[in-house]
């Protein structure tokens, strides 16, 4: 079974600050595997600063991102747990995941970089063998109630 641990974290950008939840699966920082997964398919498109160009989500939407409420889901039923790095617009460069719940365990899978799908006008970033993770529920509920109660 995968753990997930949260991390709080003081970011800045253009004059503000506010807090973010890095998220470590296995003890390795999410960002950190997704850059070394994404890098072959972003310097085949000649862009490889792209990969792996996440930022950690702000505090206040990690009780529903990780949930994933319905108000979150696009029509894949997939939320984001990361956003875009350089600007922090929603949706400007998302990693998304379906996640899904039963009585023992939450699991991460199907991830998906909307600007880098089939659909898109680059080629596709094809996330199997990423994933998926597979929490203890307890375990992933108490890392998300821990980070909020910060």
């Amino acid at each position: 079974m995968d753990t997930i641990q949260l991390e709080l974290r003081r970011i800045r950008m253009d004059n503000e600050s506010w807090d973010v939840a890095a998220v470590h699966i296995n003890g390795e920082e999410l960002v950190s595997r997704l850059s070394a997964f994404e890098s072959p398919f972003a310097k085949r498109e000649g862009h490889p600063s792209i990969a792996g160009a996440y930022s950690y989500l702000p505090k206040q939407c990690l009780e529903a991102r990780m949930h994933a409420h319905d108000d979150e889901l696009d029509d894949d039923d997939r939320v984001a747990v990361l956003e875009c790095d350089c600007c922090g617009v929603p949706g400007c460069w998302p990693l998304k995941v379906r996640i899904t719940t039963d009585d023992d365990t939450v699991t991460w899978s199907d991830f998906r970089q909307p600007h880098r799908s089939e659909e898109s006008a680059a080629a596709l970033w094809d996330y199997q063998g990423f994933g998926p993770f597979v929490f203890d529920r307890n375990q992933y509920e108490g890392a998300v109630k821990d980070i909020l109660a910060r």
